[in-house]
């Protein structure tokens, strides 16, 4: 690496791509009570807590990413 290459790090939606999620798919954390809530998810209207990156690296990080499995499955029982 020269002085003028920088490494980044990949966003958490970045990270959703590559597991094959869609965007925004670990925004959200568990249910929370009215007192509780911090935002509405907007496409079910259900009271949320938005989590941290780092909790959604860690989500991601422990996701299996179904794309490779299915190519696995089907390159096994296609023989």
């Amino acid at each position: 690496l020269t002085p003028e290459m920088k490494i980044r790090r990949l966003t958490p939606v970045e990270c959703e791509r590559l597991q094959g999620f869609p965007d925004g798919w670990t925004k959200y954390g568990g249910h929370k009570k009215a007192a509780d809530v911090i935002t509405k998810n907007p496409e079910h209207g259900d009271a949320f807590e938005i989590i941290s990156d780092t909790q959604r690296y860690k989500t991601l990080g422990n996701a299996v990413t179904t794309n490779v499995i299915r190519d696995v499955m089907e390159r096994i029982f296609d023989k």
